[in-house]
């Protein structure tokens, strides 16, 4: 089953690059001709664009991971350019978010992940100590993760030290536990 989800996703990652691979392509041959030229600022501008399109198809492939919506309720794909173009302003470059909400009639649930960031780092060796969460609001073990329920209405989780999974949007925590345990913990692990 892991090695089915991965290979999905891996094929859906490479029919979205597809459409990119020419600009990803060129770059790089754009870049590679600047660079022999001599001119490395333009090279570095290139290169910095082909990054952001690399960039591009692995959060695509990231959003994979986001988990298809329970009965009953609906799934809304996020934007999350914007929140990386954020993290960036702060020098936290590096990483990608896939990120979705959930809403039925009564509720609504937001679910991100965010994967290999300087702020995922940051906060992990925190998420990863059930000693220092327990201050912070109620620790549970859920697919054999450590999560945080905040009283705020959160749910946060640091897999693998680089991944972090943030559900947000209510107060019931059972319904926040419910929609970690849709997620592929194995294959975000591989991600």
């Amino acid at each position: 089953m892991k090695r089915f989800l991965l290979t999905t996703c891996l094929v859906a990652a490479a029919q979205m690059a597809t459409a990119q691979s020419d600009d990803i392509e060129q770059g790089l041959m754009d870049a590679l001709e600047a660079y022999q030229e001599g001119e490395i600022e333009e090279t570095r501008e290139i290169l910095a664009f082909v990054t952001s399109q690399l960039d591009v198809l692995k959060a695509n492939a990231l959003s994979e991971f986001l988990p298809d919506a329970p009965d009953g309720w609906t799934r809304e794909d996020e934007d999350m350019s914007s929140a990386g173009a954020a993290m960036g302003m702060l020098g936290m470059n590096g990483g990608q978010m896939a990120g979705a909400r959930y809403f039925n009639d009564a509720e609504s649930v937001s679910l991100t992940i965010t994967v290999d960031s300087p702020m995922v780092a940051m906060l992990g060796g925190m998420l990863s100590n059930p000693a220092m969460l327990g201050g912070q609001g109620e620790v549970r073990r859920v697919n054999r993760q450590n999560v945080l329920l905040t009283a705020e209405g959160q749910l946060q989780s640091v897999i693998d030290n680089r991944i972090l999974v943030s559900i947000e949007g209510s107060n019931n925590p059972d319904l926040l536990v419910s929609f970690f345990e849709l997620l592929d913990v194995s294959g975000l692990r591989d991600f």
